[in-house]
Protein backbone atom coordinates (compact mmCIF):
# COMPACT_ATOMS: atom_id res chain seq x y z
CA UNK A 1 0.00 0.00 0.00
CA UNK A 2 1.12 3.30 -0.71
CA UNK A 3 2.76 6.04 1.58
CA UNK A 4 -0.63 8.39 0.66
CA UNK A 5 -3.31 5.65 1.18
CA UNK A 6 -1.99 4.61 4.47
CA UNK A 7 -1.57 8.07 5.59
CA UNK A 8 -5.22 8.51 4.60
CA UNK A 9 -6.23 5.16 6.52
CA UNK A 10 -4.94 7.03 9.80
CA UNK A 11 -5.90 10.26 9.46
CA UNK A 12 -10.04 8.38 8.80
CA UNK A 13 -9.15 6.18 11.94
CA UNK A 14 -8.61 9.73 14.19
CA UNK A 15 -11.20 11.47 12.39
CA UNK A 16 -13.81 9.65 12.22
CA UNK A 17 -15.30 11.42 9.51
CA UNK A 18 -14.48 14.58 10.34
CA UNK A 19 -12.16 16.81 8.17
CA UNK A 20 -9.62 17.61 11.19
CA UNK A 21 -7.10 15.39 13.07
CA UNK A 22 -6.74 17.19 16.90
CA UNK A 23 -3.41 17.17 18.26
CA UNK A 24 -4.85 14.96 21.13
CA UNK A 25 -4.69 11.87 18.06
CA UNK A 26 -1.41 13.19 16.88
CA UNK A 27 -0.06 12.67 20.70
CA UNK A 28 -1.93 9.58 21.19
CA UNK A 29 -0.25 8.22 17.85
CA UNK A 30 3.18 9.55 19.33
CA UNK A 31 2.68 7.63 22.60
CA UNK A 32 1.92 4.37 20.67
CA UNK A 33 5.03 4.59 18.71
CA UNK A 34 8.22 6.49 19.54
CA UNK A 35 7.04 7.82 23.00
CA UNK A 36 9.34 10.45 24.37
CA UNK A 37 8.43 10.48 28.09
CA UNK A 38 7.38 14.32 27.68
CA UNK A 39 4.05 15.70 29.06
CA UNK A 40 0.88 15.85 26.97
CA UNK A 41 1.10 19.72 27.44
CA UNK A 42 4.88 19.73 26.32
CA UNK A 43 3.79 17.69 23.28
CA UNK A 44 1.11 20.09 22.08
CA UNK A 45 3.06 23.13 21.89
CA UNK A 46 5.66 21.55 20.41
CA UNK A 47 3.39 19.88 17.48
CA UNK A 48 1.65 22.99 17.20
CA UNK A 49 5.02 25.32 16.90
CA UNK A 50 5.76 22.97 14.39
CA UNK A 51 2.63 22.42 12.46
CA UNK A 52 1.81 26.09 12.28
CA UNK A 53 5.01 26.91 10.68
CA UNK A 54 4.90 24.31 8.38
CA UNK A 55 1.16 24.47 7.60
CA UNK A 56 -0.46 28.03 8.12
CA UNK A 57 -3.61 26.68 6.03
CA UNK A 58 -3.83 23.20 6.81
CA UNK A 59 -3.40 23.73 10.70
CA UNK A 60 -5.06 24.97 12.86
CA UNK A 61 -4.32 24.62 16.92
CA UNK A 62 -7.56 24.62 18.25
CA UNK A 63 -9.11 22.05 15.18
CA UNK A 64 -6.16 20.45 14.28
CA UNK A 65 -4.74 19.03 10.32
CA UNK A 66 -6.27 18.47 7.94
CA UNK A 67 -6.07 15.17 5.58
CA UNK A 68 -4.09 17.32 2.82
CA UNK A 69 -1.09 18.42 5.51
CA UNK A 70 -1.07 14.90 7.28
CA UNK A 71 -0.90 13.02 3.83
CA UNK A 72 2.01 15.61 2.95
CA UNK A 73 3.86 15.76 6.42
CA UNK A 74 4.47 11.86 5.34
CA UNK A 75 5.68 11.70 2.30
CA UNK A 76 7.86 15.23 3.18
CA UNK A 77 9.02 13.02 5.82
CA UNK A 78 8.26 15.32 8.51
CA UNK A 79 5.54 13.15 10.13
CA UNK A 80 7.60 10.28 11.04
CA UNK A 81 7.01 6.67 10.08
CA UNK A 82 3.85 5.96 8.04
CA UNK A 83 4.43 2.09 7.90
CA UNK A 84 4.68 2.39 11.70
CA UNK A 85 2.18 4.29 12.24
CA UNK A 86 0.05 2.45 9.90
CA UNK A 87 0.87 -0.90 11.93
CA UNK A 88 -0.15 0.75 15.44
CA UNK A 89 -3.54 1.48 14.26
CA UNK A 90 -4.35 -2.03 12.87
CA UNK A 91 -2.48 -3.72 16.20
CA UNK A 92 -2.86 -1.15 19.27
CA UNK A 93 -5.55 -0.93 21.63
CA UNK A 94 -4.35 1.68 22.90
CA UNK A 95 -5.15 3.60 20.23
CA UNK A 96 -8.34 1.76 20.04
CA UNK A 97 -9.47 3.05 23.79
CA UNK A 98 -7.99 6.81 22.73
CA UNK A 99 -10.75 6.60 20.08
CA UNK A 100 -13.32 5.58 22.19
CA UNK A 101 -12.33 7.87 24.52
CA UNK A 102 -12.59 10.68 21.99
CA UNK A 103 -16.09 9.60 20.85
CA UNK A 104 -17.33 9.85 24.58
CA UNK A 105 -15.30 13.52 24.56
CA UNK A 106 -17.45 14.37 21.65
CA UNK A 107 -20.39 12.84 22.94
CA UNK A 108 -20.87 15.72 25.60
CA UNK A 109 -18.86 18.52 24.60
CA UNK A 110 -18.71 18.64 20.86
CA UNK A 111 -16.70 22.27 19.77
CA UNK A 112 -15.38 22.99 23.17
CA UNK A 113 -12.38 22.14 25.13
CA UNK A 114 -13.85 21.24 27.98
CA UNK A 115 -16.27 18.23 29.51
CA UNK A 116 -18.67 19.46 32.44
CA UNK A 117 -18.54 17.15 35.53
CA UNK A 118 -22.52 17.13 35.04
CA UNK A 119 -21.78 14.88 32.13
CA UNK A 120 -18.84 12.88 34.42
CA UNK A 121 -21.26 12.52 36.66
CA UNK A 122 -23.75 10.89 34.02
CA UNK A 123 -21.05 8.25 32.51
CA UNK A 124 -20.65 7.32 36.71
CA UNK A 125 -24.44 7.07 37.24
CA UNK A 126 -25.05 4.83 34.19
CA UNK A 127 -22.11 2.43 34.60
CA UNK A 128 -20.42 1.83 38.12
CA UNK A 129 -23.08 4.13 40.24
CA UNK A 130 -21.99 4.54 44.16
CA UNK A 131 -24.94 6.13 45.21
CA UNK A 132 -22.96 9.04 45.84
CA UNK A 133 -24.93 12.52 45.88
CA UNK A 134 -23.85 15.15 43.42
CA UNK A 135 -22.52 16.90 45.91
CA UNK A 136 -20.60 14.22 47.07
CA UNK A 137 -19.13 12.81 44.05
CA UNK A 138 -18.04 16.40 43.07
CA UNK A 139 -15.95 16.66 46.42
CA UNK A 140 -14.67 13.28 45.34
CA UNK A 141 -13.36 14.84 41.70
CA UNK A 142 -12.09 18.24 43.22
CA UNK A 143 -9.96 15.61 45.82
CA UNK A 144 -8.56 13.23 42.72
CA UNK A 145 -7.74 15.85 40.09
CA UNK A 146 -4.94 17.82 42.02
CA UNK A 147 -2.78 14.62 41.72
CA UNK A 148 -3.39 13.13 38.38
CA UNK A 149 -3.60 17.11 36.51
CA UNK A 150 -2.03 20.05 36.17
CA UNK A 151 -3.64 23.12 37.64
CA UNK A 152 -5.47 24.32 34.18
CA UNK A 153 -6.58 21.32 33.65
CA UNK A 154 -9.63 21.57 35.77
CA UNK A 155 -11.85 24.10 37.00
CA UNK A 156 -14.58 22.83 39.69
CA UNK A 157 -17.21 25.76 37.73
CA UNK A 158 -16.09 24.64 34.33
CA UNK A 159 -15.31 20.80 34.26
CA UNK A 160 -11.90 18.87 33.01
CA UNK A 161 -10.31 19.81 29.90
CA UNK A 162 -9.97 17.18 27.09
CA UNK A 163 -6.46 16.46 27.20
CA UNK A 164 -6.85 14.92 30.90
CA UNK A 165 -10.03 13.35 30.15
CA UNK A 166 -9.10 11.66 27.46
CA UNK A 167 -5.80 10.34 29.54
CA UNK A 168 -8.15 9.23 32.54
CA UNK A 169 -8.81 6.68 30.52
CA UNK A 170 -5.26 5.67 28.95
CA UNK A 171 -3.79 6.04 32.27
CA UNK A 172 -6.41 4.27 34.14
CA UNK A 173 -7.70 6.39 36.40
CA UNK A 174 -11.15 7.35 34.75
CA UNK A 175 -13.09 4.24 34.87
CA UNK A 176 -13.50 2.02 31.85
CA UNK A 177 -13.68 3.91 28.30
CA UNK A 178 -15.27 0.25 27.55
CA UNK A 179 -17.56 0.45 29.98
CA UNK A 180 -18.45 4.17 29.00
CA UNK A 181 -18.48 3.78 25.28
CA UNK A 182 -21.44 0.80 25.53
CA UNK A 183 -23.35 3.22 27.98
CA UNK A 184 -23.67 5.81 25.24
CA UNK A 185 -24.72 3.32 22.70
CA UNK A 186 -26.62 1.01 24.80
CA UNK A 187 -28.93 4.63 25.63
CA UNK A 188 -28.37 4.32 29.01
CA UNK A 189 -27.28 7.59 29.80
CA UNK A 190 -30.36 10.27 31.00
CA UNK A 191 -30.37 13.38 29.31
CA UNK A 192 -27.34 16.15 29.88
CA UNK A 193 -28.91 19.13 31.06
CA UNK A 194 -28.16 22.35 32.74
CA UNK A 195 -30.61 22.50 35.89
CA UNK A 196 -30.53 26.14 35.83
CA UNK A 197 -32.52 25.82 32.56
CA UNK A 198 -35.73 25.79 34.54
CA UNK A 199 -38.50 27.53 33.81
CA UNK A 200 -41.51 26.20 35.97
CA UNK A 201 -40.95 26.01 39.77
CA UNK A 202 -40.86 22.23 40.67
CA UNK A 203 -42.24 22.73 44.25
CA UNK A 204 -45.29 20.58 45.43
CA UNK A 205 -48.64 22.68 44.33
CA UNK A 206 -51.55 23.13 47.59
CA UNK A 207 -53.48 20.38 46.52
CA UNK A 208 -56.41 22.86 47.17
CA UNK A 209 -54.83 25.38 45.22
CA UNK A 210 -54.19 22.49 42.61
CA UNK A 211 -57.65 21.34 42.29
CA UNK A 212 -59.39 24.58 42.41
CA UNK A 213 -56.40 25.63 39.30
CA UNK A 214 -57.68 22.58 37.48
CA UNK A 215 -61.36 22.92 37.85
CA UNK A 216 -61.02 26.97 36.95
CA UNK A 217 -58.57 25.57 33.68
CA UNK A 218 -61.47 22.83 32.80
CA UNK A 219 -64.17 25.56 32.68
CA UNK A 220 -65.85 26.00 29.07
CA UNK A 221 -64.93 29.24 29.40
CA UNK A 222 -61.09 28.20 29.32
CA UNK A 223 -61.69 25.08 27.96
CA UNK A 224 -63.41 23.60 24.78
CA UNK A 225 -66.23 20.94 26.02
CA UNK A 226 -64.14 17.85 24.46
CA UNK A 227 -60.68 19.24 25.54
CA UNK A 228 -57.42 20.67 24.49
CA UNK A 229 -57.00 19.79 20.22
CA UNK A 230 -53.12 21.06 20.58
CA UNK A 231 -50.59 21.07 23.34
CA UNK A 232 -46.64 23.04 22.37
CA UNK A 233 -43.68 21.83 24.21
CA UNK A 234 -40.56 24.36 23.36
CA UNK A 235 -37.66 26.02 25.42
CA UNK A 236 -38.36 29.61 26.40
CA UNK A 237 -34.77 30.94 26.23
CA UNK A 238 -32.83 31.50 23.24
CA UNK A 239 -29.71 30.27 22.49
CA UNK A 240 -26.52 30.72 24.29
CA UNK A 241 -24.35 31.82 21.68
CA UNK A 242 -26.95 34.33 20.43
CA UNK A 243 -27.71 33.33 17.09
CA UNK A 244 -31.39 33.88 16.35
CA UNK A 245 -34.38 31.72 15.59
CA UNK A 246 -36.66 32.74 12.88
CA UNK A 247 -40.28 32.14 12.47
CA UNK A 248 -42.06 33.02 9.14
CA UNK A 249 -38.97 35.41 7.86
CA UNK A 250 -38.91 37.09 11.14
CA UNK A 251 -35.69 36.66 13.33
CA UNK A 252 -36.88 36.48 17.05
CA UNK A 253 -34.48 36.33 20.52
CA UNK A 254 -36.35 33.10 22.12
CA UNK A 255 -38.63 29.86 22.21
CA UNK A 256 -41.22 32.15 23.65
CA UNK A 257 -41.43 34.89 20.41
CA UNK A 258 -41.91 31.23 18.29
CA UNK A 259 -44.73 30.10 20.50
CA UNK A 260 -46.22 33.16 20.54
CA UNK A 261 -46.15 33.81 16.80
CA UNK A 262 -47.45 30.23 16.14
CA UNK A 263 -50.11 30.45 18.62
CA UNK A 264 -51.59 33.40 17.43
CA UNK A 265 -51.30 32.53 14.01
CA UNK A 266 -52.60 28.72 14.81
CA UNK A 267 -55.41 29.75 16.90
CA UNK A 268 -56.71 32.27 13.97
CA UNK A 269 -56.37 29.35 11.22
CA UNK A 270 -57.33 26.50 13.31
CA UNK A 271 -60.44 27.75 14.98
CA UNK A 272 -61.20 31.24 13.98
CA UNK A 273 -59.86 33.62 16.87
CA UNK A 274 -57.31 33.87 19.17
CA UNK A 275 -59.91 33.51 21.74
CA UNK A 276 -61.37 30.17 20.66
CA UNK A 277 -57.93 29.28 19.71
CA UNK A 278 -56.93 29.42 23.43
CA UNK A 279 -59.74 27.59 24.46
CA UNK A 280 -58.17 24.58 22.07
CA UNK A 281 -54.75 25.08 22.03
CA UNK A 282 -53.00 24.87 25.46
CA UNK A 283 -50.17 27.31 26.03
CA UNK A 284 -49.13 28.51 29.61
CA UNK A 285 -49.24 31.78 29.27
CA UNK A 286 -52.89 32.34 28.29
CA UNK A 287 -54.16 29.30 30.17
CA UNK A 288 -52.56 30.51 33.13
CA UNK A 289 -53.89 33.29 33.23
CA UNK A 290 -56.78 34.23 36.35
CA UNK A 291 -56.15 30.79 37.73
CA UNK A 292 -55.73 29.78 41.60
CA UNK A 293 -51.92 29.78 42.68
CA UNK A 294 -51.03 31.88 39.34
CA UNK A 295 -48.46 34.68 40.01
CA UNK A 296 -46.61 37.33 37.71
CA UNK A 297 -42.79 37.76 37.49
CA UNK A 298 -40.48 39.37 35.67
CA UNK A 299 -38.77 37.14 32.87
CA UNK A 300 -34.96 36.42 33.01
CA UNK A 301 -34.75 38.73 30.45
CA UNK A 302 -36.23 41.62 31.64
CA UNK A 303 -38.50 41.70 29.34
CA UNK A 304 -42.09 41.96 30.01
CA UNK A 305 -43.64 38.82 32.57
CA UNK A 306 -44.17 35.54 32.89
CA UNK A 307 -47.17 33.77 34.74
CA UNK A 308 -45.92 30.53 37.18
CA UNK A 309 -48.08 28.50 38.51
CA UNK A 310 -47.22 26.04 41.61
CA UNK A 311 -49.67 23.43 39.76
CA UNK A 312 -48.37 24.06 36.29
CA UNK A 313 -47.67 20.28 35.82
CA UNK A 314 -50.90 18.89 36.56
CA UNK A 315 -52.94 21.51 34.39
CA UNK A 316 -50.00 20.65 31.35
CA UNK A 317 -50.12 17.23 32.06
CA UNK A 318 -53.72 16.45 31.80
CA UNK A 319 -53.64 18.70 28.57
CA UNK A 320 -50.89 16.98 26.82
CA UNK A 321 -52.91 13.54 27.29
CA UNK A 322 -55.75 14.72 26.29
CA UNK A 323 -54.51 17.14 23.33
CA UNK A 324 -54.85 15.14 19.93
CA UNK A 325 -51.83 16.76 18.41
CA UNK A 326 -49.13 17.27 20.25
CA UNK A 327 -46.20 19.71 18.89
CA UNK A 328 -42.20 19.75 20.30
CA UNK A 329 -40.50 22.88 19.26
CA UNK A 330 -36.51 21.42 19.83
CA UNK A 331 -34.09 24.05 19.93
CA UNK A 332 -31.07 24.13 21.82
CA UNK A 333 -32.49 25.61 24.58
CA UNK A 334 -35.06 22.80 24.70
CA UNK A 335 -32.69 20.14 24.63
CA UNK A 336 -30.86 21.51 27.36
CA UNK A 337 -34.39 21.87 30.12
CA UNK A 338 -34.99 19.96 32.68
CA UNK A 339 -38.67 20.83 32.16
CA UNK A 340 -38.80 19.99 28.66
CA UNK A 341 -37.20 16.63 29.26
CA UNK A 342 -39.95 15.74 31.76
CA UNK A 343 -42.52 16.29 28.97
CA UNK A 344 -40.73 14.73 26.22
CA UNK A 345 -40.83 11.53 29.08
CA UNK A 346 -44.66 12.50 29.19
CA UNK A 347 -44.82 11.22 25.10
CA UNK A 348 -42.86 8.24 25.76
CA UNK A 349 -45.72 7.38 28.80
CA UNK A 350 -48.49 8.05 26.57
CA UNK A 351 -47.14 5.55 23.82
CA UNK A 352 -46.41 2.80 25.83
CA UNK A 353 -49.91 3.21 27.61
CA UNK A 354 -51.84 3.86 24.73
CA UNK A 355 -50.15 2.81 21.17
CA UNK A 356 -53.17 3.04 19.27
CA UNK A 357 -54.54 6.45 20.42
CA UNK A 358 -55.91 8.89 18.24
CA UNK A 359 -52.83 11.20 18.54
CA UNK A 360 -50.25 12.52 16.60
CA UNK A 361 -47.10 13.99 17.75
CA UNK A 362 -44.40 16.47 15.19
CA UNK A 363 -40.83 17.36 16.10
CA UNK A 364 -40.14 20.77 14.49
CA UNK A 365 -36.45 21.37 15.02
CA UNK A 366 -35.54 25.31 14.99
CA UNK A 367 -32.36 25.96 14.87
CA UNK A 368 -28.86 24.63 13.30
CA UNK A 369 -27.08 23.26 16.20
CA UNK A 370 -29.76 20.70 17.58
CA UNK A 371 -28.79 17.59 15.48
CA UNK A 372 -25.10 18.03 16.75
CA UNK A 373 -26.22 18.44 20.21
CA UNK A 374 -25.59 15.53 22.29
CA UNK A 375 -29.08 15.69 23.64
CA UNK A 376 -30.29 15.08 20.15
CA UNK A 377 -29.60 11.44 19.34
CA UNK A 378 -30.27 10.16 23.23
CA UNK A 379 -33.61 11.68 22.47
CA UNK A 380 -33.98 9.86 19.51
CA UNK A 381 -32.85 6.40 20.58
CA UNK A 382 -35.54 6.72 23.26
CA UNK A 383 -38.27 7.92 20.99
CA UNK A 384 -37.24 5.02 18.65
CA UNK A 385 -36.52 2.33 20.99
CA UNK A 386 -40.07 2.37 22.43
CA UNK A 387 -41.50 2.76 19.35
CA UNK A 388 -40.24 -0.21 18.21
CA UNK A 389 -41.58 -2.01 21.15
CA UNK A 390 -44.58 -1.30 20.68
CA UNK A 391 -44.24 -3.03 16.93
CA UNK A 392 -43.71 -0.15 15.04
CA UNK A 393 -40.96 -0.13 12.21
CA UNK A 394 -37.40 1.10 12.73
CA UNK A 395 -37.79 5.02 11.81
CA UNK A 396 -41.51 5.31 12.40
CA UNK A 397 -41.00 8.97 13.38
CA UNK A 398 -38.33 10.03 11.06
CA UNK A 399 -41.32 11.70 8.63
CA UNK A 400 -43.02 13.62 11.60
CA UNK A 401 -39.34 15.07 12.09
CA UNK A 402 -39.18 18.36 10.39
CA UNK A 403 -36.82 20.92 10.05
CA UNK A 404 -38.38 24.68 11.13
CA UNK A 405 -35.81 27.17 10.05
CA UNK A 406 -36.13 28.81 7.13
CA UNK A 407 -39.67 30.31 6.00
CA UNK A 408 -40.12 27.63 3.07
CA UNK A 409 -39.54 24.76 6.15
CA UNK A 410 -41.82 26.00 8.01
CA UNK A 411 -44.44 26.39 5.39
CA UNK A 412 -43.61 22.52 4.69
CA UNK A 413 -44.16 21.60 8.27
CA UNK A 414 -47.84 23.20 8.58
CA UNK A 415 -48.74 21.96 5.73
CA UNK A 416 -48.12 18.45 7.23
CA UNK A 417 -49.71 19.37 10.62
CA UNK A 418 -52.94 20.93 8.94
CA UNK A 419 -52.85 17.36 7.07
CA UNK A 420 -53.56 16.04 10.46
CA UNK A 421 -55.31 18.53 12.32
CA UNK A 422 -58.01 17.98 9.18
CA UNK A 423 -58.58 13.95 10.70
CA UNK A 424 -58.45 14.24 14.46
CA UNK A 425 -59.54 17.72 15.44
CA UNK A 426 -62.18 19.74 15.71
CA UNK A 427 -63.91 23.05 16.63
CA UNK A 428 -66.64 22.88 19.72
CA UNK A 429 -67.45 26.85 20.06
CA UNK A 430 -68.66 28.19 23.71
CA UNK A 431 -72.33 26.78 24.11
CA UNK A 432 -72.38 24.91 20.76
CA UNK A 433 -74.78 21.53 20.85
CA UNK A 434 -71.36 19.32 19.32
CA UNK A 435 -67.95 19.94 17.76
CA UNK A 436 -67.19 20.98 13.76
CA UNK A 437 -64.57 18.65 12.38
CA UNK A 438 -61.81 21.31 11.05
CA UNK A 439 -61.58 20.82 7.16
CA UNK A 440 -59.99 22.80 4.39
CA UNK A 441 -62.93 24.54 3.58
CA UNK A 442 -63.09 25.77 7.62
CA UNK A 443 -59.37 26.60 7.08
CA UNK A 444 -59.93 28.39 3.90
CA UNK A 445 -62.42 30.51 5.37
CA UNK A 446 -60.93 31.20 8.73
CA UNK A 447 -57.68 31.81 6.40
CA UNK A 448 -59.25 34.78 4.55
CA UNK A 449 -60.51 36.48 7.76
CA UNK A 450 -56.81 36.15 9.00
CA UNK A 451 -55.93 37.95 5.65
CA UNK A 452 -59.00 40.95 6.88
CA UNK A 453 -58.04 41.14 10.43
CA UNK A 454 -54.52 41.56 9.55
CA UNK A 455 -53.17 38.81 11.39
CA UNK A 456 -49.24 37.88 11.73
CA UNK A 457 -48.88 35.23 9.27
CA UNK A 458 -51.76 35.95 7.17
CA UNK A 459 -50.74 36.43 3.36
CA UNK A 460 -53.18 37.72 0.66
CA UNK A 461 -52.50 36.03 -2.64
Amino acid sequence: MSVEKKAAEIFEFFANGGDRLTISALIALHRATEDSGESDAKLSVMFSEMLEEAYPVDFDPELGLTKKGLVHSYTSGMGGDVHKDYQAIKESGALEKYRKAEFIFQYFAKGSDWISFKAMIALHRATEDSGMADSELMDAFMEMLPEKCAPEEFDRAIGVRKAAFLRSYTEGWGGSVESDFDAINENRLDFFVKEERKWHPNEEPDPKVAEEALRACRAEEKRAKHGFQLIMSFGARGNDDGSPLEVDGIKVGSGIDVVNYLHTFLCHWFFGSLKEGTRHIYYDWHNLKGLPGTKEAPKPSGAGVMRLNPAWKVLYRQAFQEARLILFLISTSWLESPNCHEEFTWLLELIKADPEAEKDVFFWILDEQVQDHPNWQPMLNMLNKVGEEMGAPPGAFDDFILPFKTKSQQNTAIEKLVEFACTHCSVWHKGAGKATPISMELLEKNYQEGVKKGVPGFEAF
